[in-house]
This record gives structure tokens, sequence and C-alpha cells, in this order.
């Protein structure tokens, strides 16, 4: 990783707490940052494309879109 540069991280999972408590976990991290927050894959893409995350953490059972699709 380059001095200074924060890994940008997409966190999506229909739990709101979860979602929460990773991005608040992050944000006391100096080399990570939290880009974006979802609760379900179905904004998943244009999402992606919005914040262009290094890393997404994503839950894979969750109602809307499959996951694994939306990762494709």
């Amino acid at each position: 990783m380059q001095e200074g540069r924060r890994v940008k991280v997409l966190c999506v999972d229909d739990n709101e707490a979860i979602v929460k408590a990773i991005a608040q976990k992050l944000a006391m991290e100096r080399d990570f940052e939290c880009v974006g927050r979802l609760q379900s894959a179905d904004d998943l893409v244009s999402e992606a494309q919005r914040t262009s995350p290094d890393l997404v953490l994503l839950d894979i059972e969750m109602p809307g879109r499959d996951a694994f699709a939306a990762l494709k």
C-alpha cells in the first residue's frame, strides 16, 4: 500500500447494526475508510462504480439481488 493511501471499503449487509459497527470500527483505523454502506446487493454495482472501493465486505445471504450475481 502506498504511503498515506487508505483502503476504501464498501460494506454490504442486511443487518443495519452490523454495517454500522463495521463502519465505526473502520473509522478508528487510519489505513481504512468506509466509502459506503448498503443493506442489500440491489445497488451494489452502482455504488461500487460511484465509490471505487478497494474491498467489498459482502454478506452472501440477504434478501434482494443475489450477492454472487452482483459480484460478477
